[in-house]
């Protein structure tokens, strides 16, 4: 038999929590209950002692309120959001279930245009549970203090109304995007055609981009745009990374297939210069893409 959880979780906890929590002389039946509740709550999500130990001792050293209330603390939602924070597909997908229908109130309430439910549920994935720059996802952050519930509804309303103030940027491009692209990479032909057409690629690609599927939309602007990885994208969407590779080609081909569409129809070109204006463009994806969604 191992130490104490008590002993355990001590020990992870710095000078000034260790303080807070001395004065729990029942602390050990605290944790387990925790434990147990959680369990209980979420019987579908595995988390070992020492993970959620570890979890609940980052928040109580960083919110000292949490380590002077360590009793109230909400047990079963720091479990639900422990489990989160590791990326475990199972307790995403349990919170989603039981927390995701505040996004579809949240729009509803707010009708923001050119918003979607699902960009933003797909927002809030990458927000809640994608760890960027070696800090802990979003979700890491809720301390336990209130019902995760409310927590989970004041992120969806920060993100719906974040939205709304931006307005429907997919269908615009504010900047000449073509004027922005690098020239010196390319050959004299492309050069030829990004300072021909211009003013006509300017209303086309926008176009374009609005003509897919928001889930595809979605995942073009969090790879080019926001530079989430395959395997980052993996934790989004909790899909194998193979899955989420063809998922992403898929878009891909579909906004080069409705650029090629709209360039037909607008411009007088032959089928030589059609080919190699849609080389431009895809060569160059990433830098439309950022101007796109901007």
């Amino acid at each position: 038999m191992g130490e104490p959880l008590a002993e355990r979780f001590v020990e992870l906890l710095d000078a000034r929590a260790q303080k807070a929590v001395a004065r729990f002389a029942d602390l050990e039946p605290v944790l387990s209950g925790f434990l147990a509740d959680g369990r209980k709550a979420w019987p579908a999500v595995v988390v070992d002692d020492e993970d959620f130990l570890a979890h609940l001792a980052r928040v109580v050293n960083g919110e000292p309120a949490a380590a002077a209330e360590l009793t109230a603390l909400r047990g079963p939602d720091l479990f639900l959001a422990a489990a989160c924070a590791r990326g475990d597909t199972r307790a995403i997908r349990a919170l989603e279930d039981a927390y995701f229908s505040e996004v579809d109130q949240a729009v509803a309430r707010a009708r923001p245009p050119g918003v979607q439910a699902d960009d933003v549920k797909q927002l809030l994935r990458e927000k809640l549970f994608v760890a960027r720059g070696g800090e802990v996802p979003k979700i890491a952050e809720y301390s336990g203090r209130g019902e995760l519930r409310r927590w989970v509804r004041a992120t969806v309303t920060r993100t719906v109304l974040n939205l709304a103030s931006r307005g429907p940027k997919e269908a615009t491009v504010e900047d000449e995007v073509l004027s922005e692209l690098p020239g010196g990479d390319l050959d004299p032909e492309l050069e030829h055609l990004k300072q021909l057409y211009r003013a006509e690629f300017k209303a086309i690609f926008p176009e374009a981009l609005a003509t897919l599927a928001a889930d595809e939309r979605t995942l073009l602007r969090q790879r080019y745009v926001d530079g989430l990885t395959i395997d980052q994208l993996d934790s989004v969407y909790g899909q194998h990374r193979s899955t989420v590779a063809r998922r992403l080609a898929k878009a891909e081909t579909s906004l080069m297939r409705a650029v090629r569409e709209k360039l037909m129809g607008k411009l007088k070109i032959n089928q030589r210069e059609l080919s190699s204006l849609v080389r431009l463009i895809r060569s160059q994806i990433e830098v439309s893409l950022k101007q796109a969604f901007k």
